[in-house]
């Protein structure tokens, strides 16, 4: 459609739009025919007409603007989106579903150049296992994730044991008990002891193999994770509590992380040993900060993967 000359210029801009929208409805339109006319042939398993099909919907939509035409495009969308789901049913076991012959079919027919469908053999060397391995890279790709500490809710209940009650003969009645008498039970460690076991582990080794002792951001700095950076936090903070460990300034005004003998009763009560309390405030942006000062070296406590910390909590259960 060509304006008149002489035409006012945002009058020729509107016929213009006017005209590329109708020219993208009837596109639309002429896809929704398409695709109701090959339902059957777009629903088949192993064919890549319905995924084309899809990719030319998309493809339209780049140059969609307007309420009128992503309507349309909806449409067009939700019925390819139906045929996709008919495909899917398809594949529920007890239903037709694809067998090895069909995936080698398929995988020949994407990646093995001058594959024409038949059973022939192709020619060595004729198959893309680059390209192969390049689709399927993207589900192996490491995505960033947050990590949340539960606490308690991390706990899993342990299993009861289902057990067969025996048939006994009545005998003779027992004691009475005394129900105001509660029996304590010792609980297990807790996610902080074990990382505190851990960091106490860690700190002996750093001196070991560094000869000098780890500053704040070397201990506790997890530069994978923020939570576990907190964690680590925790567990010095309760090591410093409890006279295991102290801060002490260094040689460069850094703060170090030392090893201490647990004060006695003895030692506080004649003022040799002391302690102070401070608070600090810790977010995202002073852990970001902390990475340049932990580049100097190897990090005190390791990354704790979910199997990690299973595995360090049964071998802590052990050592007790």
């Amino acid at each position: 459609m060509s304006a008149p000359e002489g035409m006012d210029p945002l009058r020729e801009k509107f016929l213009l739009s006017q005209d590329n929208r109708r020219n993208i409805r009837n596109k639309y339109r002429n896809l929704d025919r398409a695709a109701a006319a090959n339902k059957d042939q777009l629903t088949q398993l192993g064919t890549s007409e319905l995924v084309e099909m899809i990719q030319e919907a998309n493809d339209i939509n780049n140059d969609v603007v307007h309420l009128r035409e992503q309507a349309t495009d909806s449409r067009v969308i939700l019925k390819l989106s139906e045929y996709a789901y008919d495909i899917v049913k398809k594949l529920k076991p007890g239903a037709a579903t694809a067998n090895p012959r069909d995936v080698l079919a398929g995988l020949k027919r994407k990646h093995a150049r001058g594959y024409d469908g038949s059973d022939a053999e192709i020619a060595a060397g004729a198959f893309d296992w680059v390209g192969l391995g390049a689709t399927m890279t993207k589900y192996f790709r490491v995505a960033p994730s947050q990590g949340c500490m539960m606490g308690p809710l991390d706990v899993e209940p342990k299993a009861k044991k289902q057990r067969q009650a025996a048939r006994y003969g009545r005998g003779e009645l027992a004691e009475l008990a005394t129900a105001d008498e509660v029996t304590e039970h010792k609980e297990g460690p807790t996610d902080t002891d074990r990382n505190m076991t851990i960091m106490r582990k860690a700190h002996k080794a750093f001196l070991r193999e560094e000869a000098r002792q780890p500053t704040l951001p070397l201990a506790i700095n997890n530069s994978s994770s923020f939570a576990q950076t907190v964690e680590n936090m925790f567990a010095l903070s309760f090591l410093v509590r409890d006279g295991h460990m102290g801060l002490h300034d260094g040689d460069s005004d850094e703060i170090c992380v030392h090893k201490h003998a647990k004060p006695t009763e003895d030692n506080w009560a004649r003022g040799e040993a002391k302690s102070t309390q401070f608070a600090v405030s810790f977010d995202m942006k002073t852990w970001r900060a902390m990475q340049a000062a932990a580049s100097e070296g190897n990090a005190l406590m390791p990354h704790r993967e979910p199997a990690d910390i299973a595995q360090n909590a049964r071998l802590i259960a052990d050592d007790e």
